[in-house]
């Protein structure tokens, strides 16, 4: 992986890690509760964190990095908008697949993330610089660099709105 990808992603790592033990560290009971009518509970945004990765996830399987080599990332409107909406705390709409259904814990939810994470890895790791477009999806062809600012800007987004505890 390039040492810049490298090392936003390490930061990702330790922001997962940080995030899920904030979610342990409440009672069952908070981690279930939904701060406002049709926000996710804590517990919630773990699995809901892993499902929106791994959304990505099946993008790149579908149409491997490898694809695009000879492409310009350009990423478009929509991902410059939820950039903008994540980054300012501004709420946006979840997409049906990213929702989460079944109920897991703390525990599960982690290990479904983390498991997300590593595959994520894999995908980068063969990225032989920030611009190299790894993902073609309706934001547009995301190089690695556009898809690490995605992710930062989602962890940001639901680190600001967690539950004042």
């Amino acid at each position: 992986m390039h040492p810049d990808l490298a090392s936003r992603f390490e930061a990702l790592e330790q922001r997962r890690a940080r995030f899920t033990d904030r979610v342990r560290s409440l009672s069952p009971e908070k981690q279930k509760a939904h701060p406002e009518k049709k926000e996710f509970s804590p517990l919630e945004v773990l699995q809901h964190m892993a499902l929106a990765e791994q959304f990505d996830v099946e993008l790149m399987r579908k149409r491997p990095p490898e694809q695009l080599k000879g492409r310009r990332a350009k990423t478009n409107f929509i991902y410059r908008n939820a950039i903008s909406k994540m980054e300012a705390g501004k709420r946006l709409p979840t997409m049906g697949a990213m929702v989460p259904k079944s109920p897991l814990n703390a525990n599960e939810a982690d290990q479904e993330w983390q498991s997300v994470r590593a595959n994520i890895r894999q995908f980068l790791e063969k990225a032989d610089s920030p611009d190299a477009p790894v993902m073609k999806s309706i934001l547009g062809t995301l190089s690695a660099a556009d898809l690490l600012h995605l992710f930062e800007a989602h962890m940001h987004y639901h680190e600001a709105r967690f539950p004042k505890v």
